[in-house]
């Protein structure tokens, strides 16, 4: 009986073109993580960004402190592009605008600043760590530094 109602159940998902939530690929889990703003980019807290890092290791993380902050310690595999108020559409330019960037700084003024710039770039997947590296810390997620 049980078998016939779960039969029936997949068949009707199929015929009208819905996935049931369990059976969601990584790709849709992934879109659920975190909350996307008005403007198209998606915040996520230090654990969502773990998560997503896992999910999809293509995403760029890209820390936006200064090379002094990086070395003391930085997401692995960061990739460290300081960012300032004049330079850094510059310090940009060079970057793929088409690929997905995580981007965070000390505790979330920088990189917010740094993405308002990027999507004036064209920049079109990017990825907002609130709260930063020290976010990032709290949650006590691995950091590697450079001595």
């Amino acid at each position: 009986m049980l078998s016939k109602l779960l039969i029936r159940f997949f068949t009707i998902a199929v015929i009208i073109g819905v996935t049931p939530v369990f059976l969601a690929t990584a790709e849709e889990a992934v879109i659920e993580i975190g909350i996307v703003n008005e403007n198209g980019v998606r915040h996520v807290t230090a654990k969502e960004a773990a998560q997503l890092i896992e999910k999809k290791p293509e995403i760029i993380v890209l820390d936006v402190r200064t090379a002094g902050e990086f070395q003391r310690g930085h997401i692995e595999d960061a990739v460290n592009v300081r960012y300032l108020p004049f330079g850094f559409k510059k310090r940009i330019k060079d970057l793929d605008p088409d690929a997905t960037y995580l981007v965070h700084c000390k505790s979330g003024h920088r990189s917010n600043r740094s993405v308002s710039i990027m999507l004036k770039e064209n920049f079109k997947n990017l990825i907002h760590l609130d709260g930063g590296i020290d976010a990032w810390k709290d949650a006590k997620l691995p950091t590697v530094s450079e001595k």
